[in-house]
């Protein structure tokens, strides 16, 4: 007897149909042995194994979906992780730079060999003011030279003299020679020291809008001549 390979119903002898037609279904016992064939064979090939390659895909695209889930509707972690990444750039950017006026470690080791410099004279600054021109604006000050630490008179004294916040992060700076003798134990007071204000300069807005109790002073000295004519250099 003749089994439907669809439903599975066993003919009969006493059944009237077609003897290639299945008299339960009346699908056609050809059409059935095809059709069963192909789905098998679909269900072998669906549940082969994946390989390496595609594996390693899968393993991609789910941690793309997870970290863009993540960070989706998270604006603020969002703008950290950018913020983060530019300043590295910059940081990066400033010190590998060509163009660069100084670079980090430049900075560094002036820094280093200003604080290994030794104190001749300290400066103590008074009545910084702003005042504006017709054709141009300047920023005056006054010095008070402390020579507590001067060892011998000097005829000449010529260095740099430095502005610089509370943390003794130097803000601004500016040359300076003291044509005046100074005398150990003896203070000098300058008035009228000061430059021409350039708007677009943050070290020259820094002078302006900083009070001086919020500014620490600090000269150092370059070259020395004494008035016995010996002389002391520091470049």
């Amino acid at each position: 007897m003749t089994i439907c390979p669809k439903c599975n119903y066993e003919r009969k002898e006493t059944d009237a149909n077609p003897i290639w037609e299945c008299p339960s279904c009346g699908i056609a016992y050809v059409k059935a042995k095809k059709t069963k064939t192909t789905t098998t064979k679909q269900i072998k090939n669906s549940t082969l194994p994946l390989d390496s390659s595609e594996k390693t895909r899968l393993l991609i695209v789910g941690f793309i979906c997870i970290v863009i889930g993540y960070f989706l509707g998270r604006e603020h972690l969002k703008y950290e992780v950018r913020s983060s990444m530019e300043g590295a750039f910059t940081s990066i950017k400033k010190t590998f730079s060509p163009n660069t006026e100084k670079s980090y470690i430049d900075k560094k080791i002036s820094d280093i060999k200003s604080a290994l410099k030794p104190v001749f004279i300290t400066p103590n600054i008074s009545n910084k003011r702003y005042e504006k021109y017709k054709y141009d604006d300047n920023i005056w000050f006054d010095i008070t030279w402390d020579t507590s630490d001067l060892k011998k008179t000097t005829r000449a004294v010529k260095g740099v003299l430095i502005f610089a916040d509370i943390f003794g992060e130097t803000k601004f700076q500016i040359k300076k020679t003291i044509n005046n003798s100074l005398s150990p134990n003896i203070p000098l007071t300058e008035t009228g020291i000061g430059f021409e204000y350039n708007q677009f300069k943050d070290s020259h807005k820094w002078m302006r809008s900083t009070k001086l109790k919020d500014m620490t002073f600090k000269f150092d000295v370059i070259n020395i001549i004494y008035t016995d004519g010996t002389s002391e250099s520091f470049e």
